[in-house]
């Protein structure tokens, strides 16, 4: 599909847009709807885009600094955040591997540093590799939600976490040395997550009661 194409496609509601083995680049673009992009290989999201409740499956999608939206976002590799990105709530980084992959690669959530997410961050893998899936917060970065690593949750100075962390191991990493499962200039606080946040049904902490999240207008 051409670029021409996909753009006039993504100017409608209820549209399901393959990319295949292309690489492609969302920049200077408005999508909202009931929009669901596919992609065999990465997907790139410029800061000049604005995404509203659509998802994204790729296999890697990066998302470059400055980015501001609401979206799901799902992927098979990783998934790359820089920094000074801001994501409203309800929004969700997602990386799932239902099949050992062939090279080897660890499932890898990367956030930069100064980013805002609120919503779900979350790791899973079916059969484990030797290489744990790893969830890399960076510097002064604030969730408000929930974050589960099926492996393990790094950490850098001032991470915020309004809500719950689910992990088998916590890694501090300082300038000068790495420290395993302690919390050292990093808040977790369960207590300020709004009474009417809906957790997910992708985690395996999530809670038996369904409710609507939000209404998605069709043609």
């Amino acid at each position: 599909m051409s670029e021409t194409e996909s753009a006039s496609l993504l100017n409608r509601l209820n549209v399901f847009v393959n990319f295949r083995k292309e690489v492609q680049t969302l920049s200077n673009r408005y999508i909202s709807g009931n929009v669901v992009l596919l992609s065999d290989t990465t997907v790139i999201i410029d800061s000049t885009t604005v995404l509203r409740n659509i998802l994204i499956f790729a296999k890697a999608i990066i998302i470059k600094s400055g980015f501001h939206g609401n979206c799901q976002l799902f992927a098979t590799d990783s998934i790359r955040v820089d920094s000074n990105c801001r994501f409203n709530y309800p929004s969700a980084l997602g990386v799932l591997r239902f099949q050992s992959p062939v090279a080897k690669s660890p499932i890898r959530i990367a956030i930069g540093n100064n980013t805002e997410f609120n919503g779900l961050i979350f790791s899973y893998e079916k059969t484990e590799t030797p290489v744990k899936p790893l969830i890399v917060l960076g510097k002064n970065t604030k969730i408000t939600g929930q974050v589960y690593s099926q492996g393990i949750l790094e950490l850098y100075d001032k991470t915020e976490i309004n809500g719950s962390a689910f992990t088998s191991r916590f890694l501090y990493k300082s300038s000068f040395t790495l420290y395993e499962n302690y919390l050292i200039n990093s808040t977790i606080n369960s207590k300020a997550l709004s009474p009417y946040y809906l957790t997910s049904g992708l985690t395996p902490v999530a809670g038996k009661k369904k409710k609507i999240l939000q209404w998605l207008e069709a043609n």
